[in-house]
């Protein structure tokens, strides 16, 4: 992961422990700048938190690859 994709999911991890509001965050960039990798990365990390999530695309097939690179992480 580069300092960018770090970051963000830093951001995600820390900003769960304000526990007065609920989060929304938003990844978002141009094709190719690693969201994904991101993604999967963070839901794996709040898995090991035992955190519920929500995690949506815009398309189905965006999904599927978030799935599928997110049991990749978890498998590892």
């Amino acid at each position: 992961m580069n300092e960018s994709q770090l970051g963000a999911v830093l951001t995600c991890i820390s900003a769960r422990k304000c526990n007065h509001t609920n989060l929304i965050n938003l990844i978002w960039g141009p094709p190719g700048t690693g969201k994904t990798k991101t993604i999967s990365v963070l839901l794996w990390a709040l898995l090991k938190m035992k955190c519920k999530t929500l995690t949506c695309a815009p398309t189905n097939i965006a999904v599927l690859e978030v799935a599928s690179r997110s049991l990749r992480v978890v498998r590892y």
